[in-house]
């Protein structure tokens, strides 16, 4: 059939020289409605096999609009034969040429919005979370869906948002893109768009055998032969060097190191300029490098790629890396191997940095150790009790207690209370406290292992109105750097204070502070002591790894809730509001029975969890409205009584419009299917119903048991008055009048029930 849109074809199409499908009681392949209500309902057909009729198969169809039609596909495979039968309702509307005309638009307008919209924040495109491209992200939306096909419902006015929207975000301007960052890795690359054909030139910058740098500019066609340029900054003057050598791009930085980095013609690229105005090109029909000097006088002018011979658009590859000063050189660089090859972490590795987590075949890990007494240990990579238990003692720090040395309380002494482990894993970026079996060189090799970020974050251990924290360290600490008369360090099973130490405080260890309840730094007592924990039986480990305290828990035993942890259910998911509703659950002290899953709030450490003892304080919790379930192994969610659900999982994700990174609980599977939940975690089942197709929710700030209306700040909020969460505004006298749902009233969020 024929419209002013399209031409599709219905029905099934049979091969004669090969077995085929039937479909039984299949519609019209072709249909023409006059509106959409006429439109029948999508039904599940029988597909059998033409001669071997006791195969047959139940399919349901795949359905998608295209401007006028909507056009449905059944697919059956029997005995290895595929076959589909297509069905192409045509729905005649009085507006059809408008909307053939809005789906044209969306098909000229897909390449470039993609790109945009996929790209936002990364290097060379918009920064996410300025007002353009929040407004460019809805507009896209409006016009596409989540897997790049048009909209059914697009019309002209969605078209020409997204077309102003686009347009603003050719204004911004270079400080509004994303940039090269600090100490990350880049190869330099000339990119050319050639009348839709992609050419690439790389980079590569000569030394002869004194090490003098080629003064002519260089760029190949073999990736693999360019050279790899570390980033800083300054200023608005970036560099980039190795140990040996800075990039210099002949007259463009001759006199000087640093170059300018604008905008490019093309998004995902960028202009190089010399600091008097000067940018550099590329010819694309023999590489040969050269400049513009009157770029200063009209950059947008000046900037040229597409469809031409000469592009001054260039673009930084970022290329994987692991930083460290290693012994013998007093620069940074790149330590991480070719792929195959064990990187070797030394223990006198200065300023260790990744940004990223690395999957790693082979990693070997030295450390020196003059005595067998405890030192600090913090690593960016998980060992196993295996990988250890030949060479080390490891414990974790479960306490930290402020003793009395007198009735009086005066001369106060500090305990760090540890627990040797004598099972499970080492976690990344956590303090732990190791000693050798004998003194020496030990060098602990494993396999299959992932390098994560170096993130030098606290473990935390509030006494009173005291917080002890635990913070790790890949640079290394001395008199000079920090605060030093306010940090202890753990040497030879002593605490020191810094300001003591005669030397550095080497990486991979973590030191010791304190704060007050503002967060100020105070005094640490000069008596602190590691105190071994007495003898208990224990059950497992708590770990909370988020900076809001939040984690969720599952085990096949009953534990003593560690003190100061609190923890709750999930008793209902709120579809207005975009959160859970939490109910408190059990307290700290008291015992958690065996298969509860249950969120818990607590410092960002390790928690030991032990047996209950006898004594120990049994709670009566009724669990009857608890929406969470949990696995004591890696297993499949699954639903209870088979309900059909949508399946959560505690993580960070960042929403398309403002792009907050917010903790919550999102959808763990394209869909909210059933996904593989982590032994001794907890999971959220929702019934479809009501979880209405919603893909996350947030953690409430101030759990509650009983609420029948909650207020808190609102920070967009400007004005007096009622508003909706669009920014409509209400009546003011209507808030006694209003349905149930989230306003914005006198600039506070409330939730009418």
């Amino acid at each position: 059939m024929q419209n002013t849109e399209m031409v599709s074809d219905g029905g099934v199409e049979l091969d004669p020289t090969k077995p085929y499908i039937l479909f039984d009681h299949a519609p019209e392949p072709f249909l023409t409605v006059t509106d959409e209500s006429e439109v029948p309902v999508a039904t599940k057909l029988t597909a059998r096999h033409r001669t071997q009729s006791h195969l047959n198969q139940q399919v349901s169809p795949e359905e998608r609009r295209e401007g006028c039609c909507i056009v449905r596909l059944w697919k059956a495979t029997l005995n290895g034969t595929t076959s589909t039968y297509q069905q192409v309702i045509h729905v005649q509307r009085p507006d059809a040429h408008l909307l053939a005309q809005a789906h044209s638009e969306a098909m000229d307008m897909k390449r470039w919005s993609s790109d945009l919209y996929h790209h936002l924040g990364q290097l060379g495109y918009p920064l996410t979370g300025l007002p353009q491209t929040t407004a460019f992200t809805q507009a896209y939306e409006a016009v596409y869906n989540q897997d790049g096909s048009i909209r059914h419902d697009v019309d002209l006015r969605s078209t020409a948002a997204l077309k102003e929207a686009g347009a603003a975000l050719d204004q911004l301007q270079d400080n509004q893109i994303g940039l090269p960052r600090e100490r990350h890795y880049y190869k330099l690359r000339s990119f050319n768009d050639l009348f839709g054909r992609y050419i690439y030139r790389y980079n590569r910058q000569d030394t002869d055998e004194q090490g003098k740098v080629d003064a002519d500019v260089h760029f190949v066609d073999n990736e693999a032969d360019a050279t790899v340029w570390r980033c800083t900054h300054q200023n608005g003057q970036y560099v980039f060097s190795t140990p040996q050598k800075t990039l210099h791009l002949g007259f463009i930085n001759r006199s000087v190191d640093s170059i300018r980095i604008d905008r490019g013609y093309t998004w995902g690229a960028f202009t190089l300029v010399e600091h008097n105005g000067y940018s550099a090109a590329l010819m694309n029909k023999d590489g040969n490098y050269n400049y513009f000097t009157d770029y200063a006088s009209n950059p947008q002018a000046y900037r040229t790629n597409r469809d031409g011979m000469v592009s001054s658009d260039f673009q930084f590859i970022p290329v994987p890396f692991i930083e460290a000063v290693v012994p013998g050189q007093s620069q940074p660089d790149n330590v991480l191997p070719a792929t195959g090859t064990a990187l070797r972490v030394e223990d006198h590795w200065k300023d260790v940095y990744a940004a990223d987590d690395h999957c790693l075949t082979a990693l070997d890990y030295r450390r020196h150790f003059t005595t067998t007494e405890w030192q600090p240990l913090y690593l960016p990579f998980a060992l196993s009790y295996a990988d250890w238990k030949d060479h080390w003692e490891v414990a974790r720090i479960e306490e930290v207690r402020q003793v009395p040395t007198t009735v009086q309380r005066a001369g106060e002494r500090l305990e760090v209370v540890y627990r040797k482990i004598h099972a499970g894993q080492l976690q990344p970026n956590q303090p732990y406290l190791v000693r050798a079996l004998t003194p020496g060189e030990i060098t602990i090799a494993v396999t299959d292992r992932t390098f994560r970020s170096t993130v030098e974050q606290d473990a935390e251990f509030t006494v009173g109105n005291q917080t002890y924290h635990l913070q790790g360290c890949y640079i290394e600490k001395s008199a000079q750097s920090i605060a030093s008369d306010k940090v202890s360090i753990l040497t030879d099973g002593k605490f020191i204070s810094l300001n003591q130490y005669p030397d550095t405080q080497c990486t991979f260890r973590w030191t010791l502070y304190t704060s007050d309840a503002q967060g100020q730094p105070q005094r640490l007592p000069d008596d602190i002591r590691l105190v071994a924990a007495k003898n208990r039986e224990t059950v497992g480990t708590l770990r909370i790894g988020t900076q809001e305290g939040y984690g969720t828990i599952y085990t096949d035993v009953s534990y003593e809730l560690p003190k100061d942890v609190t923890s709750y259910f999930v008793s209902e998911a709120d579809a207005a509001t975009g959160e859970l509703v939490l109910q408190s659950a059990y307290q700290g002290g008291s015992v958690v029975p065996a298969h509860t899953p249950l969120i818990v709030k607590g410092n960002q450490r390790e928690y030991t969890l032990f047996a209950p003892r006898q004594a120990s304080l049994t709670a009566t919790v009724s669990k009857a409205h608890n929406l969470l379930r949990g696995s004591t192994t890696d297993q499949m969610t699954s639903a209870p009584d088979e309900t059909e659900c949508y399946f959560y999982k505690l993580y960070y994700a960042t929403d398309n419009v403002l792009h907050n990174r917010q903790l919550g609980f999102y959808w763990g599977a394209p869909g909210g299917a059933a996904f593989i939940n982590k032994a001794g975690k907890a999971y959220l089942a929702l019934p479809v119903a009501q979880a209405v197709k919603i893909q996350g929710f947030l953690l409430p700030s101030h759990p509650t048991t009983d609420i029948q209306s909650l207020e808190t700040d609102y920070p967009n909020a400007v004005k007096n008055g009622t508003y909706t969460l669009t920014g409509i505004k209400l009546s003011d006298k209507a808030l006694k009048n209003l349905p149930a749902g989230v306003y914005i009233i006198n600039g506070k969020k409330v939730v009418v029930r």
